[in-house]
């Protein structure tokens, strides 16, 4: 889930999103809950790209590894990157 998901007005959202596909506007219905996790994968698909900037924080593995191992790694990375 997005750290800024818990945030929001999910109720709300969904029935924006209700409303633009009965008027028409999108031809399928959507969630926010969706959106936020495609979001959460596309972006994270893109940070294992080797072009991709934060590629070098993240941990060398032969195979898939959890998010928080992963958040983990990344944060204890950047801190100490960040020590002078």
């Amino acid at each position: 889930m997005c750290v800024y998901g818990d945030h929001l007005p999910k109720n709300r959202l969904n029935a924006f999103l209700r409303r633009m596909h009965r008027y028409r506007f999108t031809s399928d219905i959507y969630d926010i809950e969706s959106i936020l996790s495609d979001m959460d994968f596309r972006l994270y698909d893109k940070m294992c790209s080797d072009t991709h900037c934060i590629n070098s924080l993240l941990p060398v593995t032969n195979g898939l590894f959890t998010a928080s191992e992963t958040e983990n790694t990344i944060t204890n990375n950047l801190t100490n990157s960040l020590v002078f």
